[in-house]
């Protein structure tokens, strides 16, 4: 059957910049080897599935841009591989064949990737992983457990997943989310919330892996000497209104937040105060706000902030901070308050959202009151510690 073993895990879809900038394959090796000592996967070869023709520049054997195609290719026999071919063809009604034949992309889902699992499914019991990214369609191996052994995991990795509603919106159906996907096996996510939230959903049975971030978890040690040091994390508004809370007007208030947060402190405790941005994506220009990019380099150039790359590494940017800022709900903040450190969700210019006043007891700094108060906090505890 088989030109070689057939691998027995299989982690879909990731992107290029998630596998190869944001986090390293050694990284990411090291994740799935935390989820086999755990007893989520059992040992065997993987494949991890790069959504990016740039893969072809990487020489890597377990990172492919197409996980079906490359069994097909690379790991059936050419027998086997004239069977699959003939199969493709032989069991598919010629008007649904020639319907999804307008969408190649759907064709090779539906009539493709189906017959290759048919091909090896009574050979292997596998372990399939995706992330949120892909709950919308995900591959088609997650909707084959009736033919084989597969156990589908998804992999949770950022914590705002869920959109924030509206006060004015009824509907509050997060269904949608998910669209056709079904139920997983099993679902990694960060914390207490995120799995009540799964499980009502009836999205499977959901384990509280702690932070998930694809990258290396270790902390830095080090850490400015005589200064305080605040990290803030954004989203980064898009060009194009996508109805939610991210807008420009929002970014930028939040960020002038942060900014003016960091003058009080300094003032009060008449300690130097660095604050940093971290981008959450590298910006593009036909996609990010050009208004946004051009406010926090000069803010930068004013000497008000330090941009950091989008591929800096979490854990060891938020170890080496006193204090932990974000929008509302990014995973960073939740990382700050995983650490033990001081931290707390921005959100001015946010009443009309739906925002209780903190999340897993971290608090949403809403208006100006919120943030004095939270100001005071920090200086006292400031001033019981070591600084």
């Amino acid at each position: 059957m088989r030109k070689k073993e057939i691998p027995k895990v299989f982690f879909y879809s990731l992107t290029y910049e998630q596998t190869f900038i944001n986090s390293s394959p050694k990284e990411i090796k090291l994740f799935l080897r935390e989820l086999f000592e755990l007893g989520i996967i059992e040992s065997g070869n993987i494949l991890y599935q790069i959504r990016s023709f740039k893969i072809r520049r990487i020489i890597e054997p377990q990172f492919v841009f197409d996980i079906e195609n490359h069994i097909a290719i690379r790991v059936m026999q050419r027998k086997n591989a004239q069977v699959l071919f003939k199969e493709v063809f032989r069991n598919w009604h010629p008007r649904e064949a020639l319907s999804l034949s307008q969408n190649l992309k759907e064709w090779k889902r539906e009539v493709w990737d189906f017959q290759v699992w048919r091909q090896v499914s009574q050979e292997i019991k596998v372990f399939a992983l995706t992330t949120q990214s892909n709950i919308r369609k995900l591959p088609k191996i997650f909707e084959l457990s009736e033919f084989f052994e597969v156990k589908r995991i998804m992999i949770w990795y950022s914590n705002n997943s869920f959109p924030i509603y509206l006060k004015s919106d009824k509907r509050r159906e997060i269904n949608h989310l998910f669209g056709q996907s079904g139920v997983m096996d099993l679902n990694l996510v960060w914390d207490n919330k995120h799995k009540r939230l799964i499980e009502k959903l009836n999205f499977g049975p959901a384990y509280v892996f702690g932070p998930i971030t694809l990258q290396d978890n270790s902390i830095e040690s080090k850490k400015a000497i005589n200064s305080i040091v605040i990290s803030y994390f954004d989203v980064t508004p898009m060009t194009i209104n996508l109805n939610n809370i991210y807008t420009v007007k929002f970014a930028l208030a939040n960020l002038l937040a942060a900014i003016e947060m960091g003058n009080k402190i300094e003032q009060k405790i008449g300690m130097k105060v660095q604050l940093f941005l971290k981008p959450k994506r590298k910006t593009q220009k036909n996609v990010h706000s050009i208004e946004y990019i051009k406010t926090i380099r000069k803010f930068e150039q004013e000497g008000k902030l330090v941009i950091l790359k989008p591929s800096t590494r979490l854990f060891k940017q938020i170890s080496c901070s006193d204090l932990i800022l974000g929008v509302p709900l990014t995973s960073p903040v939740q990382i700050g308050k995983y650490l033990g450190k001081q931290s707390a969700y921005l959100a001015v210019e946010s009443e009309a959202w739906d925002l209780q006043s903190n999340y897993e007891e971290i608090p949403i700094l809403r208006n100006s009151e919120d943030i004095e108060g939270f100001i005071t906090q920090i200086i006292n505890n400031l001033n019981q510690s070591d600084l």
